[in-house]
């Protein structure tokens, strides 16, 4: 059981070795390689693995903190079989079982955190084109606003610039820019 009420189930593998230095201690205390197996190592690691899930969170365990679960475990073993004589080497957490409607609804979670991640991210991408298009429109109205002031000085430049296209041979595409037509050039 976890910390928050949720039922799980709980597979694991113990690697460990027998201590040398205590094999007369098993041998005379608790009996066969399998009587330590069981009575040692199965009935200890059993308690612990039902006891330190109850510090976590359901949707804890359902997520990278497993490994966290993991350790805690290990940890808290690794003293108690050292004094039977039994060294561990590793823990693993191989599977955790949830209900089922709390396996849905931590999915469903997971989903939702997901699609809010990327909502803030399409918001992200939408407010960096607008300021894009901002400045763009406001380098755009600038270039304007100096051939504007350009042609102010000079109004007969695009009188000029008409006449040498016409006299090239050049039709001319009129853009109105505000105060005269501004003309520009295609060989047609």
């Amino acid at each position: 059981m976890t910390e928050d009420g949720q039922q799980i189930k709980m597979r694991y593998t113990i690697l460990f070795h027998i201590d040398a230095s205590k094999i007369g201690f098993i041998v005379q205390n608790i009996g066969t390689e399998k009587d330590l197996v069981e009575r040692i190592v199965k009935s200890i690691s059993r308690s612990e693995a039902r006891n330190i899930p109850k510090s976590f969170k359901a949707s804890d365990l359902y997520g990278e903190n497993i490994y966290v679960c993991e350790k805690a475990i290990f940890d808290k073993l690794v003293p108690m079989l050292a004094s039977n004589g039994v060294i561990i080497d590793q823990f693993l957490l191989r599977e955790i079982t949830f209900d089922a409607d709390l396996t849905k609804a931590l999915e469903a979670k997971q989903i939702a955190l997901e699609q809010q991640t990327t909502s803030s991210r399409m918001v992200q991408v939408a407010s960096n084109e607008a300021s894009a298009s901002i400045v763009k429109a406001a380098g755009e109205a600038k270039a304007a606003a100096l051939m504007q002031e350009q042609l102010s000085k000079s109004p007969l430049y695009n009188q000029y610039i008409l006449f040498t296209g016409i006299a090239a041979g050049k039709v001319p595409n009129l853009q109105y820019i505000g105060i005269d037509p501004v003309p520009t050039f295609s060989n047609k």
